[in-house]
């Protein structure tokens, strides 16, 4: 009985193998093409023509209402006999995910082979394939570092990843010691990894984006050499296209990896230029730790500051002893000094790490040391010092000179000169400034990214597009000064409200004179008004105060080129910016 039925399922299954048919098709994508697979490994073969570079999606639909077994296919993606890639549905995969398959292609004719691989059914389906042209795309075979896509900086590439063991490789070449400013698009959670030369994990993120649009943006400080970034899905098959981006500069001193701990801690001086070093931790567990020496006793204050000013960035600082051993820690801070801490002679360390995962930041910070030598008792007298009539003294180097069309005597004449002076405003031509002219909103904008530009130390990245303000205005957006949909038309002439909603942005968190906590009576803007938290903060920071001894702001009116000037120069010099 038992050689019976062997026989007849070995039988059923060469019947099964026999009635196997492959069906021809040939697709331009993008393309729909609708199939039924009736019998057990009857298969679809369909030619793809790729006409340019590109990227390629494929999402399988199935059309099975009723039956009494799951459908399940194989698809397979060729090129002149060379699998490229291949997967095979589960239960529900039909309805689960947009994409089954995306992947960067260059020009040319593959093989999409789709198979029924369920034995008890036929398989009704619709297959949509997806194509966007994309001069930079992942290379095709880059599962590994020796295959890599080769990155040239500054240029964007797409790319989609299938599956969660085997990620995109890319590689780019730092030319100098400085630091890459990485971009990733995407629309979903991937893992994103950074290695040396050496295949050396320097730090790895759980990224998470809720829009393709929205940038997830990570600085690190790198010196001269091969780089190499991996992504990969959450999951397997979880919406895998993304975008990459690398961007390298060399005009800030960085941290350098690895400065995970005091033994391999990045030097950073205590006075000068050299003072100040910038960071970035990669991955809510990194730890970034920084060296100074004092020669004598000193007092000295350490400040760690977020590039941002994010609402969303918070570090947890330390001063610590030669040995490791913390001196002194703030936790949950964003933007934080110690101030005059004395310190005996010998070696110290600064540590900035992130204090809780759930709120991780990768926007980077800057920290700065400063050592005051504590004054030596002496029993020196006092030496007088005559004074001295020196004809060969040295003369002053004169202020820019005014605008040729703003008078003395006008109201905001010194502002002017000194704004202009910080490199803070340009004229419009012919050493004239038109200080009546209106703003534009793209133009208020612009001087806020500029004025955090300088504030940060951020550099505003070079963005084509259709308008001259296109880098500005993104710029903005990514430093929170602004949102996406808060203007419908940057060319229109700015209120005097918006005005102070703009540079109201880049005051957002940072450290700030203590306020008032009552509001101030403005006439004309009440808590009803749009734009009242960002006006009432700037009155209280004494930098708007109205036109009238009343307080009146007149928030519709459209705002000058002299009051927006006068505007910018009072938050610079809250800022401490020069």
């Amino acid at each position: 009985m038992k050689k019976i039925l062997f026989l007849a399922l070995c039988s059923l299954a060469l019947t099964l193998t026999c009635l196997a048919k492959t069906y021809t098709a040939d697709c331009i994508p993008p393309e729909t093409i609708e199939y039924t697979l009736a019998e057990y490994e009857d298969s679809l073969k369909c030619q793809l023509f790729i006409e340019e570079d590109g990227l390629f999606g494929l999402k399988v639909v199935s059309m099975n209402t009723s039956t009494e077994y799951d459908p399940k296919i194989t698809v397979t993606l060729s090129k002149k006999g060379k699998e490229l890639a291949s997967f095979t549905t589960k239960k529900d995969d039909f309805f689960d995910y947009e994409y089954f398959m995306l992947e960067g292609l260059s020009e040319g004719e593959y093989t999409l082979k789709i198979e029924n691989a369920a034995k008890f059914s036929d398989t009704s389906f619709v297959i949509d394939t997806f194509f966007t042209p994309w001069e930079n795309i992942e290379s095709q075979d880059n599962k590994s570092f020796e295959k890599a896509s080769e990155m040239e900086l500054g240029s964007r590439y797409k790319g989609g990843v299938m599956y969660r063991d085997e990620p995109d490789y890319f590689s780019f070449e730092m030319t100098e010691d400085g630091y890459a400013v990485i971009d990733l698009y995407s629309d979903s959670l991937k893992w994103f990894s950074l290695y040396d030369s050496e295949y050396n994990l320097i730090g790895s993120m759980d990224v998470w984006i809720d829009d393709e649009n929205t940038v997830f943006e990570t600085r690190c400080g790198l010196e001269k050499g091969t780089y190499f970034i991996s992504v990969s899905p959450d999951e397997d098959y979880l919406s895998p296209r993304y975008a990459l981006e690398v961007r390298a500069y060399g005009d800030a001193v960085f941290e350098k990896e690895y400065n995970n701990t005091h033994l391999t801690a990045t030097p950073i001086k205590t006075s000068g230029v050299s003072g100040e070093i910038r960071g970035n931790l990669f991955g809510a567990d990194d730890v970034d730790v920084y060296s100074f020496s004092l020669d004598k006793d000193a007092s000295v204050t350490a400040k760690i500051t977020d590039l941002y000013l994010t609402d969303k960035g918070h570090y947890e600082f330390s001063i610590l002893e030669a040995d490791g051993t913390p001196i002194i820690t703030r936790t949950r801070c964003n933007t934080f000094s110690f101030d005059n801490i004395i310190l005996e002679k010998g070696d110290y360390y600064l540590s900035v790490s992130c204090p809780d995962e759930r709120i991780f930041t990768a926007f980077g910070y800057k920290v700065r040391v400063q050592a005051e030598t504590q004054a030596e008792d002496t029993d020196k007298e006092d030496t007088a010092t005559e004074d001295t009539d020196n004809e060969d003294t040295v003369p002053v180097a004169p202020k820019p000179s005014d605008f040729a069309d703003i008078s003395p005597d006008a109201w905001y004449a010194k502002d002017i000169a000194q704004a202009r002076e910080m490199g803070l405003i340009e004229g419009t031509g012919d050493n004239k400034f038109q200080p009546d002219g209106n703003v534009t909103v793209a133009e208020a904008v612009t001087m806020a990214a500029r004025m955090y530009e300088k504030l940060s130390g951020a550099k505003i990245a070079d963005v084509d597009g259709e308008k001259w303000y296109t880098s500005y205005v993104l710029y903005a957006v990514a430093a929170g000064i602004i949102n996406t949909d808060d203007f419908e038309d940057f060319d229109a002439s700015a209120t005097r409200a918006e005005m102070a909603y703009i540079f109201a942005g880049v005051l957002k968190n940072a450290e700030l004179p203590a306020i008032l906590a009552h509001e101030i009576d403005i006439p004309d803007v009440d808590i009803n008004h749009k734009y009242f938290n960002p006006i009432q903060l700037l009155y209280k920071l004494d930098i708007l105060t109205g036109v009238d001894d009343s307080g009146t702001f007149l928030p519709d009116n459209s705002v000058t080129r002299a009051e927006s000037a006068v505007i910018m120069l009072r938050v610079a010099k809250l800022l401490a910016i020069k």
